[in-house]
């Protein structure tokens, strides 16, 4: 079986391919199949800037994954669910969500940890949801914007645009960084964006069945369930990833038990949520987490 991987240029985007295709061969080996994966290259539509480039946005990358796989260029891609709306695609499909890999935060500095920064040190971010949250731990830092490959933003780093940066230490363990981690946030201090740590495969609804049946091999039920939970909260809020909502499931016991907190930008104002419920209602779950906040005014919370 010969499968068409299609991936962005970026280092994190190959690293991420690069994970499923050794989990791919992997199940293949396990169930007898003759499996090749070619990697296909995708570069970001209607412009002269490939996905290396530090102002591609991954919106506009993941489209041109998109389009890539519905004109049959490729025949899987691989996305980092945090980046995926979640309204789905019609002719798409999340044919597999890999096990769950570290969901936290992590601080990169030259030295200090959060608590040791100077008043007025600049902590820059690519989410609203890592900067509001930093900013409720300490209101007296001055929170940044950033956007880019990891490369750009480590170079704006080391450059002294900003004092510190805030990523997902899965990312830094997929670009072989871990060791650029100064502080790692557990999820009590910083939530976790909805899917965070989670890889998924995305394909055709008409794939053939044997590709299906292998990429369900991949699945991870407990995942799955987090994620649908997560997920939920999200639709309920009208929110997405430029949102300040953190929002993370977790298996205890038999039971789902999920934590949601929606913050203002500044970091000022906070609802926070905490329910449980069995794996079968993840949708239920996460659905009235959001109304719970919703009844709280948590959607005047997340305009303010």
């Amino acid at each position: 079986m010969k499968v068409r991987l299609g991936t962005r240029a970026s280092g994190l985007a190959r690293a991420h391919s690069s994970f499923v295709t050794d989990r791919l061969e992997e199940a293949a080996r396990e169930s007898g199949v003759d499996l090749e994966v070619v990697v296909v290259p995708v570069t970001a539509e209607g412009g002269t800037r490939d996905a290396l480039s530090a102002e591609s946005d991954p919106a506009v990358l993941l489209a041109a994954l998109r389009v890539a796989l519905l004109s049959g260029e490729c025949d899987i891609a691989v996305h980092a669910l945090e980046d995926v709306p979640i309204e789905g695609h019609p002719d798409l499909s999340i044919a597999a969500i890999l096990a769950r890999r570290d969901p936290r935060d992590a601080l990169c500095t030259d030295g200090p940890l959060l608590g040791d920064l100077p008043v007025g040190s600049r902590v820059a971010a690519s989410s609203p949801r890592r900067t509001a949250q930093i900013l409720a731990l300490r209101p007296e830092l001055v929170a940044v914007e950033t956007s880019g490959s990891l490369d750009f933003q480590f170079e704006r780093l080391s450059g002294g645009e900003y004092e510190a940066l805030v990523v997902g230490r899965a990312d830094l363990d997929s670009v072989g960084r871990p060791h650029s981690a100064v502080q790692v946030f557990e999820v009590d201090e910083v939530l976790p964006a909805a899917g965070q740590g989670c890889l998924i495969v995305e394909t055709r609804s008409n794939v053939p069945a044997p590709l299906k049946t292998l990429l369900r091999s991949l699945d991870d039920a407990e995942a799955r369930s987090a994620v649908i939970a997560e997920r939920s909260v999200l639709e309920v809020l009208g929110a997405d990833k430029k949102t300040p909502v953190g929002v993370h499931a977790t298996l205890d016991k038999g039971y789902l038990k999920l934590r949601v907190k929606a913050l203002n930008r500044a970091g000022t104002l906070t609802l926070t949520d905490v329910s449980e419920a069995s794996p079968e209602h993840a949708r239920s779950l996460g659905r009235n987490a959001g109304l719970v906040l919703l009844g709280r005014g948590g959607g005047r919370l997340l305009k303010s």
